[in-house]
């Protein structure tokens, strides 16, 4: 799996860098089903790098901000504490994040990669650094290190923007960056798109080939063949899809050959 949901408190929640490394590694190897972590302290700290006291304080300030509770497994027969495993809360919005990025990257490069995934979303997003460091609370030099560094491992793709183009003055240069997803996900993605276009072709040679039965006159029918929706203009315009359209114009056209013909047998003699 290379990728995972995560939620938007894990930069919106003001935590640490620790702190939002270690929520969004729980969100990531939690229980679908269930939203319990139930990984050992041993195992985690191995996973991303850091020591038990590290881990102990960026747990304590999960639990202080309410987005893990924990619960404590005793032994029924010696009574001791067995292992304990954690409710992952889930607020905010669905952000999607790389997986390698959890456990490649360091706390404040991987505080200001999600910073830059909650905001660039599918488009390109711009930004100066003096922002990025009063936003995470961090020097200017650990985000021009952050940012070379996530580049350079194929996180985001970085462009350097005139500032003349956005403010209309030459101060500082903007970057503007993007998300950039891994060869696995961009080809899972072809995968999805293959089978999905087999499908519709699938689809359309089944209605080709079925029999067309002859359509029944229209003088038979004392009622409109199609449904005429009675809308305004400004409801027409911003309801009806082109095929809606499309179909409202056939309606029309055969009502007036039916009236047509209804009117031409009236005015025949007897």
């Amino acid at each position: 799996m290379d990728t995972f949901i995560a939620t938007t408190a894990v930069t919106n929640a003001g935590l640490s860098a620790r702190a939002a490394r270690l929520y969004a590694f729980m969100q990531e190897n939690r229980n679908f089903q269930t939203d319990i972590f139930m990984w050992r302290k041993a195992k985690t700290c191995a996973a991303l790098g850091i020591s038990e006291a590290t881990y102990a304080r960026a747990i304590r300030e999960l639990r202080e901000k309410e987005l893990v509770r924990e619960t404590v497994r005793f032994s029924e027969i010696t009574k001791r504490q067995l292992v304990s495993y954690y409710y992952v809360c889930h607020t905010g919005y669905a952000l999607s994040v790389e997986s390698e990025a959890v456990r490649s990257l360091s706390h404040s490069t991987f505080s200001v990669y999600m910073e830059i995934a909650r905001c660039c979303g599918k488009e390109s997003w711009a930004v100066s650094r003096r922002s990025l460091a009063k936003k995470l609370k961090l020097s200017m030099r650990t985000i021009t290190r952050a940012v070379r560094e996530l580049a350079a491992k194929g996180f985001i793709s970085m462009k350097s923007e005139n500032r003349l183009h956005i403010c209309g003055n030459k101060g500082q240069t903007f970057n503007r960056f993007r998300l950039r997803f891994s060869r696995e996900r961009c080809a899972r993605r072809m995968r999805f798109m293959a089978c999905f276009l087999h499908v519709l072709r699938a689809l359309a040679r089944a209605a080709g080939s079925r029999a067309s039965f002859p359509a029944p006159p229209l003088d038979k029918f004392d009622t409109p063949l199609y449904y005429i929706p009675k809308v305004n203009s400004k409801e027409k315009k911003t309801k009806l899809s082109p095929i809606a359209k499309l179909k409202e114009i056939a309606g029309r056209i055969k009502n007036k050959i039916r009236q047509w013909r209804h009117s031409r047998k009236a005015a025949l003699p007897d």
